[in-house]
């Protein structure tokens, strides 16, 4: 897997890269206690909106990086770099390790990818072989084939007093944009009610998790949301097609949940 291989080689370079010290401090890069570039943060901080800008000594950016996150199931996210060559907009992927910031300068400097204030192709294309590589086509065949292994089955409760048909949905264009409020078991847009909702704690698999109930305003279920207390990724599953879907929340608190799964469902139509 390429992954591991990936990871093998970042633990290489974080034990043996040539005695490479790398400190990174108020956005200033130095390796070996020399000023090697300088490191950004951008983003809100979440690992699913991560971004940093890398620029050289005089700081003209050279390469722009932005996190994505694909969730495989429940408990366990991928998280990959697209990097992105400033002066050619030349793009490649690069995976997440514990240690990202510092490894990934260890890369560049092992290869030489900086030099003179701008990008050594030489080095790059080096960097790019040992550290690129199609993740997002991986991890996203490993989610797939987990969903696989282990298909979705819901049973519906036709005597349950919740139950509500859900062969006529009446689906309403929606403005895809526009901001969603969250409160009290409502979810309101542009100040008018599109769904009501409900979080109850469920044992699913013998795992206890949040259950998201979404109705539309016909009190149809239309959804499903699956997700930890802790975690930010929900499992969705819609009730119209037996679909399964994944979003990423801002944070862990249920609002937050609501809102990634309800604009998972407004962006497919599916309220």
């Amino acid at each position: 897997m390429k992954y591991l291989m990936i990871a093998i080689s970042f633990m290489f370079l974080s034990n043996l890269a040539f005695g490479q010290k790398v400190k990174i401090k108020k956005n200033e890069v130095s390796v070996n206690k020399e000023l090697y570039c300088y490191l950004e943060k951008g983003g809100n901080g979440i690992m699913t909106h991560r971004t940093y800008s890398l620029q050289a000594l005089d700081r003209k950016e050279l390469m722009f990086l932005k996190s994505y996150m694909i969730p495989i199931k429940e408990g366990l996210n991928q998280v990959y770099f697209v990097v992105t060559i400033t002066e050619t907009d030349e793009t490649f992927e690069v995976a997440h390790t514990f240690d990202f910031k510092k490894d990934f300068i260890k890369g560049l400097y092992k290869h030489e990818v900086i030099k003179d204030n701008k990008i050594n192709e030489a080095g790059l294309k080096l960097f790019k072989r040992e550290f690129g590589g199609e993740f997002k086509k991986e991890y996203t065949e490993q989610a797939n084939q987990y969903a696989k292994t282990k298909p979705e089955v819901i049973v519906i409760d036709r005597t349950d007093r919740n139950y509500n048909q859900t062969d006529n949905y009446i689906i309403v264009d929606r403005d895809k944009t526009a901001h969603l409020f969250i409160s009290g078991g409502r979810v309101k847009q542009n100040f008018k009610q599109i769904a009501t909702f409900k979080v109850k704690e469920e044992k699913v698999d013998r795992k206890k998790l949040d259950v998201i109930y979404i109705y539309n305003i016909n009190n149809q279920l239309v959804a499903k949301g699956y997700t930890d207390n802790f975690e930010k990724s929900v499992r969705i599953v819609t009730l119209k097609d037996n679909k399964q879907h994944f979003s990423t929340s801002k944070s862990s608190f249920d609002s937050d949940k609501v809102e990634a799964t309800m604009e998972l469902l407004i962006k497919y139509l599916y309220i």
